[in-house]
């Protein structure tokens, strides 16, 4: 009897044009999951294609003129949990905005900013099951 398989890194999918915060994102979560990334819807659709993406953190501006909005309104059915992935001001996303996004599959957002190093981490693992003990 060989060893026992080890387990499978959780994968995610990180969905950002802007190469810093894309980057931040893979650096806040690289330690803790495998992490794949995308530049633009295209290539977004792909790697969701090849399955095995447990989450997607979804920046909703992309370049190329598709957006993440078109992204999540293409998706035959939801793939992960999404979590939304932007700048946009609080005000702007809640309200319809947000009843929008969640009808469209979107699970929570994270802001970028000073803290996404520790919030988005946070937001991923919650999203995907984890808990917290009291001293996290």
């Amino acid at each position: 009897m060989g060893a026992p398989p080890a387990e499978r890194r959780q994968t995610v999918l990180i969905v950002e044009d802007m190469n810093y915060f894309r980057q931040v994102a893979a650096d806040a979560l690289s330690g803790e999951y495998e992490v794949k990334t995308a530049t633009n819807v295209t290539e977004a659709r792909q790697v969701l294609g090849g399955g095995r993406i447990d989450l997607m953190v979804l920046d909703l501006t992309l370049d190329g003129g598709e957006h993440g909005l078109d992204l999540l309104r293409s998706l035959p059915s939801k793939p992960c949990p999404i979590l939304v992935y932007t700048a946009q001001d609080e005000s702007e996303i809640y309200g319809e905005g947000w009843e929008e996004l969640r009808r469209l599959g979107a699970d929570d957002i994270v802001i970028k900013g000073m803290n996404v190093g520790d919030s988005l981490p946070r937001k991923v693992g919650t999203l995907l099951g984890k808990t917290w003990d009291e001293d996290d």
